[in-house]
């Protein structure tokens, strides 16, 4: 245990210990101030808006930065580049190798790693991370519906919602007491807060979603 702790406060190892604290602390730091969050990045950024995909925009992409965010970029990094780093420590002491030799090849060594460690694993990571904020009740507005219940009135009635972002959610719908039954396909035309329910209208037949 002592000399796995030594390795870790000597070159080449703590050359990667140090960023490797302080991106957990900067991670940590950034759940507590504002939660967790990510985005959706990919190895496509165009961050100046001009068509084209330059050097800088495509490294970016590639460390999945937009996806992942700069911190947890950073942390899994240095936590590649700082276990690599550690692991061929511990593999070469004993040999008569410099420590010179040692250290460069450790920090290029880990360099590496961690390079395509966030490379293969920041882009999984980040779209499994990722959040989504849920379609407003507004936008099933316009869309389809199919009735559920046996009949549909001024006070009563659900049907599934068709098409849409708000598609297969089950709704409170309205209408004029005898205009729809179950299995009628009808238009979400109005959204009723007081009655937090949907008012539908007929749907001419050639709109109607086909089976």
């Amino acid at each position: 245990m002592s000399d796995i702790l030594d390795v870790m406060v000597s070159f080449p190892t703590v050359v990667f210990t140090v960023p490797l604290v302080a991106s957990l602390l900067w991670f940590l730091l950034g759940l507590v101030v504002s939660g967790f969050d990510v985005g959706d990045g990919d190895l496509e950024l165009d961050l100046d808006g001009d068509g084209d995909i330059g050097a800088f925009e495509y490294l970016v992409g590639a460390l999945h930065l937009g996806a992942l965010g700069v911190p947890l970029s950073l942390l899994m990094l240095s936590f590649g580049a700082w276990a690599t780093s550690l692991l061929f420590s511990l593999a070469v002491q004993g040999l008569d190798v410099s420590a010179a030799l040692v250290a460069v090849i450790g920090i290029v060594l880990g360099l590496v790693v961690g390079l395509l460690f966030v490379w293969k694993v920041g882009g999984p990571v980040g779209r499994a991370l990722a959040t989504s904020q849920a379609p407003e009740r507004s936008a099933a507005i316009g869309c389809t519906c199919k009735v559920r219940t046996v009949e549909v009135s001024e006070s009563f009635g659900d049907a599934e919602i068709l098409t849409g972002p708000m598609r297969s959610s089950i709704v409170k719908v309205r209408a004029p007491a005898g205009t729809f039954q179950r299995g009628d396909v009808a238009l979400l035309v109005e959204l009723d807060p007081e009655r937090d329910a949907y008012w539908i209208a007929d749907i001419e037949e050639q709109y109607r979603p086909q089976p």
